[in-house]
């Protein structure tokens, strides 16, 4: 997922960077609806196809990584284009994704190991 999420960030450099906040909200949408379905897809395919499974968790974590790392180049020239009102939401969005790894580290140093003894 890490090195999709970074495959993403460059992929992202081809795009043009007209129309960033539609692009944006399209772009969270479709991240949005891959993170929800993932869990009930994988579901499916364990009980469905067992043999497909993995390639389909992996699959899905490879999609939703990507989808992740695309969005940083745009939220940086939205940050750098637009006027200051957009500055603050797309710095506000930047923090959630601090928030975020902050909560991954907590998660594996942490919870998983206590949640492992129990």
């Amino acid at each position: 997922m890490m090195a999709n999420d970074g495959f993403g960030c460059w992929v992202q450099k081809f795009f043009s960077e007209r129309g960033l906040v539609d692009k944006v909200r399209r772009h969270r949408s479709c991240l949005a609806l891959a993170g929800g379905y993932a869990p009930l897809a994988n579901y499916a395919v364990f009980g469905y196809e067992p043999e497909l499974y993995q390639f389909v968790s992996l699959g899905l974590a490879a999609l939703i990584g990507l989808l992740s790392g695309w969005k940083f180049r745009w939220l940086c020239a939205l940050m750098r284009n637009s006027p200051t009102r957009l500055k603050v939401n797309a710095a506000w969005f930047l923090f959630g994704l601090v928030g975020s790894f902050v909560g991954a580290i907590i998660w594996l140093k942490w919870l998983l190991p206590n949640f492992a003894q129990s």
